[in-house]
């Protein structure tokens, strides 16, 4: 409304000057028609062409207001439009920016895992260097060949391997029954070693190992002296007693 106040004034000064033009001309023509033309008709003439001079300039004028008066609606119906297509990209935006969060959960949760796995890599590594450690120590005890220091690092490895999975059970079973279970599982695993390396080692090389990992034993010097003390103690009883023997059988003699 405000916008079309100027244009309605334009007209209405554009009709009054048309009107006055056309109340001249009417006049003079009256007059013409009324009295013998004289030498006030080129100032008559004079007027009309200023009066239609006036009347373009006044049109031009009108132009250029109808002009801003279009942009200024185009702007204004802009406006609107643009807000509302501001309102329907709100809920994109927002979805867009719940997308990133679900992305960070994820990155999130893939480095966790990524961390887990690195540390049970880890863990892993220090159980082996351990086993290895092991194997070397009871090897330089004991005077093992590499060789057979290899089978024995295989043994423990693949020992620990059936371990891991026994346990990893139990994990995911905690009943009583399971526990039972685990248990007799790890005394069979026990023997399975025993076994295991007196078959591969040999008899006299697996009866020295297989103390040593069962902790009744610590050493291979240790337990060659211990077998060398049992072997004399076994002597001296079979000596004792044949002596023994002797004697009574002496007295019986003699009675």
């Amino acid at each position: 409304m405000r916008a079309s106040l100027p244009l309605l004034a334009c007209a209405a000064l554009v009709l009054g000057v048309t009107m006055t033009i056309f109340g001249t001309e009417t006049g003079g023509e009256a007059g013409l028609l009324a009295a013998p033309p004289g030498p006030a008709a080129p100032a008559s003439q004079a007027r009309v062409d200023a009066l239609v001079a006036r009347i373009q300039a006044l049109t031009d004028r009108v132009d250029e207001l109808s002009m801003e008066i279009t942009t200024l609606r185009t702007s204004s119906g802009r406006a609107p439009i643009e807000a509302a297509l501001g309102e329907e990209v709100r809920p994109g935006a927002t979805s867009a920016a719940t997308l990133p969060r679900e992305a960070i959960v994820e990155v999130i949760t893939e480095e966790r895992e990524r961390l887990a796995a690195e540390r049970r890599l880890q863990r892993e590594q220090r159980e082996l260097d351990l086993l290895l450690a092991r194997a070397e120590g009871i090897a330089r005890e004991l005077g093992l060949a590499p060789g057979e220091e290899k089978i024995l690092a295989d043994v423990l490895i693949e020992e620990r391997r059936r371990i891991t999975e026994l346990l990893s059970g139990l994990k995911e079973e905690r009943t009583p029954e399971a526990r039972v279970a685990v248990k007799l599982a790890l005394k069979d695993l026990a023997s399975w070693r025993s076994q295991e390396l007196t078959q591969r080692l040999g008899p006299v090389t697996g009866e020295l190992v297989v103390p040593i990992l069962d902790g009744r034993r610590k050493g291979g010097d240790k337990a060659g002296k211990q077998g060398k003390r049992g072997d004399d103690r076994s002597s001296a009883g079979r000596s004792t007693g044949g002596g023994e023997k002797n004697t009574r059988k002496r007295r019986r003699d003699d009675g």
